[in-house]
């Protein structure tokens, strides 16, 4: 009768090498996995900011235009308005305007939105024209 002096060689399974190798590309795959949900929640929430900000500084312009020709003066104003996001945090968006006369029946309107995301100033600048009857 022949009697196996190797004890290893008919081990089944993974040795604790092969496992702890295993489990640390597991981990690193995981790893790069977070970092890249990360980024795109974060990219996420910027676009839509932004939209935010675009539409609060269009709806701005608007009302600008909809006012009566004499009404629409040159001056500058700046407000601050809040935008709710869909996870429910408020941003602050800054809405400037500035209204040029560019001669005596026709005026620029300028209305910028500035808004701050993680220590990064984002501006959109709007401008548009009017005119007299």
């Amino acid at each position: 009768m022949f009697i196996k002096n190797n004890r290893y060689s008919d081990s089944l399974g993974f040795t604790l090498v092969e496992l702890l190798v295993a489990m640390v590309i597991l981990l690193v795959g995981l790893l790069g996995l977070f970092d890249t949900l990360h980024v795109a929640m974060r990219r996420n929430v910027e676009n839509e900011l932004r939209e935010k900000a675009v539409a609060v500084a269009e709806q701005e312009l608007n009302n600008i235009k909809t006012q009566p020709f004499n009404d629409i003066t040159s001056n500058l104003v700046g407000i601050v308005q809040p935008v709710v996001l869909s996870g429910g945090a408020t941003k602050p968006v800054t809405v400037q305007t500035q209204v040029d006369n560019l001669s005596a029946k026709s005026r620029r309107i300028s209305v910028r939105a500035t808004w701050n995301y993680r220590g990064t100033t984002y501006q959109h600048h709007t401008v548009s024209a009017v005119a007299s009857d």
